[in-house]
């Protein structure tokens, strides 16, 4: 154990004591740490000290710093009060100090990418998962050389909320510094124009480009940055590292290194981080990106034609596009040219359908095989009906009597009792293929696949699946094919489990928390999955993906569908049938929202 791992207390070893704690700094010494750190609190970046950059606190010709001198003095001490200062500190600068190099190291030029030095995106985007009842609150991150990080636990998230802040902050404040100058220069002119189409016009006048979309609690839905993703013009390198620094708080290291920091601060002061350090930080969506003009000119990701995007560009970024509207299609020109109030009413009709749902799984009786849902009114209908067809015919009889000549009335109450057996029959069977008695006259219809569940509750199909793939960890349901390879728990036997029979579209996917992303390979290309779906760290899944890299018990699609193939659907599978699925680069994001997997 490193002596100063932030994800372990100080006194792990030994009781306490003064000789405990001053020969436990001693053993771990010259311990080197997971994260590079040994005792002489030198950082050694990834790739060692190969790269020909010295340790920190260390002189470039071998030697110590006097710094270090002055900590092996006070270690010699053997003062119980001098070494817990001395501990206490060291955890605190340990923190500050691996923050530091965290935002400078991403600085240095990536070669992986392939991309010129001056050709990058850096973004990190959060959007909103899951259903109403189930929130899943989705981090991505995107670094200098293209390659992606991701989680869905919710302690990270709330940690990363006070990123987001910082880069608001800045991109507002060079935003208000940005009118000041125009108005100084232009005294009569109107102040700076920051919309979508002002951007598009202006893009081949500016090298950098950042955008910025947060939307909290806090903010009114008139406020820039808000309702519509705020973009501005960096003009110099001022503006560039104000904003380049903050946005590189939002990567994954930082986050991470924040939440181990208060971990190790919890120790030291004894007490509760979850109540007192965890930060207050409300339900948000985030989305920030800091985007190069060369890397618009130079990368394929960004032409209109591809099938991939960078994480700016990509269906994560543009939660409006996230969903399915069976009026306007979100993938078409229509959707583009909609006025911004009939996408919020869109939006609006979309999550009312959702919440709408949620109330009725809360109703439902989720089983291992099966699905029990209450259909008392449609059950009573059918019944009402049948029961006036009965009744009539009954009533026919009697009235009618022998007033037609020849004719015996009883026939038309036979002939309505038959019509009414009728129609029971379709009812019970035009649903469901088994549908018992007793479940029947208990008003109650066991579904035992999803297309059965949708007939059911007339529910969209898209927001069922999404609705059973979110709740998984929640419920005992256990599935079969021919479309349940998202799934985790499934029956190996084909007569059992829940029939997934209906394909998702890569939007439901996106909500879900899996994520399509295109690589290049020796031989062409192919797709790898991204779980971060809850509980995706302990199933050992996988969360990140850097340029070169091979498959490991991944959902992958080794063909991805081209232009022009009749069978348009993504067919993924968990278990390559050759010696894996190797790749040299990473393209993008898989973008195409409304095509099908299978």
């Amino acid at each position: 154990m490193n002596a100063f791992d932030t994800s372990k207390g100080l006194l792990d070893e030994g009781d306490g004591s003064p000789g405990t704690r001053n020969n436990m700094v001693h053993r771990n010494a010259h311990k080197r740490g997971d994260d590079m750190w040994d005792y002489n609190f030198t950082y050694y970046p990834p790739g060692g000290m190969g790269m020909g950059m010295a340790p920190m606190h260390r002189h470039r010709d071998g030697q110590q710093s006097q710094y270090k001198k002055e900590l092996d003095a006070l270690i010699n001490l053997g003062d119980h009060k001098e070494d817990l200062y001395f501990t206490d500190n060291a955890a605190i600068f340990r923190f500050t100090s691996s923050s530091l190099f965290k935002v400078v190291y991403p600085l240095v030029a990536s070669s992986s990418s392939g991309f010129p030095i001056d050709a990058f995106d850096i973004s990190t985007v959060t959007y909103q998962g899951g259903t109403p009842d189930s929130p899943l609150p989705i981090y991505v991150h995107q670094n200098r050389g293209g390659e992606l990080n991701g989680s869905s636990y919710l302690g990270f998230t709330k940690h990363a909320y006070s990123a987001f802040a910082q880069v608001r902050y800045a991109v507002e404040g060079i935003r208000k510094a940005q009118v000041e100058r125009d108005k100084g220069l232009n005294p009569g002119s109107q102040s700076r124009e920051t919309s979508s189409d002002s951007i598009q016009a202006h893009e081949l006048e500016s090298g950098t480009l950042v955008t910025m979309h947060l939307q909290d609690g806090t903010r009114e839905p008139d406020e820039p940055g808000v309702d519509q993703p705020l973009k501005l013009r960096l003009t110099n390198l001022g503006e560039i590292v104000s904003i380049l620094v903050p946005v590189l708080l939002t990567g994954p290291d930082t986050v991470s290194g924040l939440q181990s920091a208060l971990r190790k601060l919890g120790d030291l002061l004894s007490i509760n981080v979850e109540e007192k350090l965890t930060p207050n930080s409300p339900d948000f969506t985030a989305m920030v990106s800091v985007r190069t003009r060369t890397f618009q000119s130079a990368s394929s990701s960004c032409l209109p034609e591809a099938d991939f995007r960078p994480l700016s560009l990509s269906l994560l970024a543009h939660a409006d596009r996230q969903i399915s509207h069976p009026k306007v299609p979100t993938t078409t020109a229509a959707w583009d040219l909609a006025s911004t109030a009939n996408i919020k009413q869109r939006i609006q009709e979309i999550q009312q359908r959702r919440e709408q749902l949620a109330q009725q799984g809360r109703e439902w009786d989720i089983e291992e095989l099966a699905v029990r849902v209450k259909c008392a009114k449609y059950v009573y209908t059918v019944l009402a009906i049948a029961t006036a067809f009965v009744v009539g015919g009954l009533v026919c009889g009697f009235t009618v009597g022998e007033s037609i000549v020849g004719v015996d009335p009883f026939n038309i109450a036979t002939f309505s009792w038959l019509l009414a057996g009728f129609i029971i029959l379709v009812a019970k069977s035009i649903r469901v293929n088994e549908w018992p008695w007793r479940d029947f006259l208990l008003g109650r219809v066991t579904c035992r696949s999803l297309s059965e569940l949708r007939a059911v509750t007339g529910a969209n199909e898209q927001d069922l699946y999404l609705y059973l793939l979110t709740k998984e960890s929640e419920t005992a349901l256990i599935t079969r094919g021919p479309y349940n390879k998202m799934f985790v728990r499934k029956e190996e036997h084909s007569s059992g489990g829940f029939s997934i029979d209906i394909k998702p579209e890569i939007r439901t996917l996106v909500a879900a928390g899996l994520i399509l992303i295109k690589v290049s390979m020796q031989d062409g290309s192919a797709l790898v999955c991204l779980d971060l779906r809850r509980g995706s760290e302990k199933r050992d899944s996988r969360t990140s993906i850097a340029h070169i890299g091979h498959e490991s018990n991944d959902h992958v699609c080794r063909y991805p569908p081209r232009q022009g193939d009749r069978i348009q659907d993504v067919e993924l599978n968990r278990s390559p049938m050759w010696n894996g699925l190797r790749w040299n680069k990473i393209l993008g994001i898989y973008h195409a929202a409304d095509r099908k997997v299978r």
